[in-house]
């Protein structure tokens, strides 16, 4: 008997939140860190979603990062939620205080869902802004401090298998290709011992880790496992009676890996100064004596309501007026000041009290802009029409405040603000001028 059921859109294209009609878009990859749109999604004349990584991250690990699976690909007679299936494992992700970050979720076949804690007693089926740590992340950090070996295998299975035995490991979620910054620095100074699966993937993942720990972490080695059929890893070798003793044989026979020297190589675009050469280059040219130095990077970083504004404005009419600055000589220059926060009508009075106090009677001979609305330091294009546009080559850039200047990045992660200290810089580089970020602190 033929089905009457509506058809429905694969699950995944909803999930993915892709924007607009279709057929075909550009997003951010969910599998990996992806600041510019790296995954193209098309559905195709059969309502099938495809994916292409253009970071090579497989469509398993894309799918199963919005809480899918391969079959949410195709399109279905009844919408289905990602709580539908029992899963056979749960792996709980949790920061230094045992605080639930995130979980994996295992299922027959070999499949994964990831989802993070929502509204009281629901899950949200993503990762999406969630801290990414390694599994079991308070045993790892103790066994650091405490010179214990860290085993570093490809699924939080073999996780488990080797905890049985009494030792330390980890793996980080996703599977192999996907190690992070941050797992690299959880684990400086530590001595590890990383277990490839029998695989091309595997060895690929074992080499990229070895290489992220090198010179970070204090003693490296890839443990290949004996007698391994093709996609086999550590459980199912303890599964044929590999014991504890057999792991620890293998892993002092293993070699360290050698740790990056500081040698000389040719072709290189690096120039490395020796102290003579140091010695003999120009000081640094002050803007304001002792405080900010020229075509630099600064922020002023306090509590809100503490006279940040005050302090900047004050500062970058002192540049404009080439006066001195609380007792401190200043190299006068053009100064923009990126008021994101509005309220010009109050700066404006702000700057006429200014140049009351300082006896400024042409302030339309001081050369001072101002922008009333924020620039978007993450994004390239809103820097690089920022850049352009400016009507003269500043001594000083103000933007007042970086959270306004970074609508929808997160202070905390360090590849955010990696993409704010980029842009700063963009703008110091190109107007040789000294930028200063103004900033709240909590």
């Amino acid at each position: 008997m033929q089905s009457n059921s509506p058809t429905h859109s694969p699950p995944a294209l909803a999930a993915l939140k892709v924007p607009g009609a279709g057929p075909s878009w550009s997003i951010c990859c969910p599998a990996h860190e992806d600041s510019t749109p790296s995954l193209s999604v098309h559905l195709d004349a059969n309502g099938k979603v495809l994916l292409n990584c253009h970071a090579k991250c497989e469509p398993e690990a894309i799918v199963a990062a919005v809480g899918c699976t391969m079959a949410d690909l195709y399109p279905g007679t009844a919408d289905r939620s990602a709580a539908d299936e029992e899963p056979s494992a749960i792996y709980s992700y949790v920061d230094e205080n045992e605080q639930l970050l995130y979980e994996v979720l295992r299922y027959p076949g070999h499949r994964f869902k990831q989802r993070q804690p929502g509204a009281p007693g629901e899950w949200t089926w993503n990762t999406h802004g969630v801290r990414r740590v390694l599994y079991r992340l308070p045993e790892v950090i103790e066994a650091v401090a405490h010179e214990r070996r860290v085993y570093i295998v490809e699924g939080e299975k073999d996780v488990h298998a080797l905890s049985a035995l009494g030792l330390t490991a980890t793996t980080n979620s996703g599977g192999a290709g996907k190690w992070l910054e941050q797992y690299t620095s959880t684990l400086r100074g530590a001595a590890v011992a990383i277990l490839p699966d029998n695989d091309t993937a595997g060895e690929d993942h074992a080499a990229k880790v070895a290489s992220a720990l090198a010179g970070v972490a204090s003693d490296v080695r890839i443990v290949r496992l004996p007698h391994l059929q093709a996609k086999e890893d550590v459980s199912n070798w303890l599964e044929r009676g590999g014991t504890l003793a057999e792991v620890e044989q293998l892993v002092d026979c293993a070699d360290i890996l050698p740790s990056p020297q500081l040698t000389p190589l040719a072709g290189t675009r690096y120039t490395f100064h020796t102290i003579d050469q140091l010695m003999s280059f120009p000081p640094s040219e002050w803007l304001i004596d002792d405080l900010l130095t020229s075509e630099s990077l600064a922020i002023a970083y306090a509590p809100p309501a503490s006279y940040k504004s005050f302090l900047a404005l004050d500062l970058a009419l002192s540049v404009a007026a080439g006066r001195s600055w609380n007792g401190r000589t200043v190299r006068q220059g053009a100064a923009v000041y990126v008021a994101a926060e509005g309220n010009v009508g109050q700066i404006a009075k702000r700057i006429e009290a200014w140049a009351h106090h300082h006896g400024v009677t042409d302030r339309s001979a001081l050369s001072f802009r101002l922008v009333s609305s924020p620039v978007d330091l993450g994004s390239d294009e809103a820097v690089g029409a920022f850049i352009r546009e400016l009507p003269c080559h500043p001594a000083i850039v103000v933007f007042d405040t970086l959270a306004r200047c970074a609508p929808g990045l997160d202070e905390n992660r360090s590849s955010d603000m990696g993409r704010v200290v980029r842009s700063a810089d963009r703008v110091r580089e190109a107007t040789k001028s000294t930028v200063l970020l103004v900033h709240h602190s909590r």
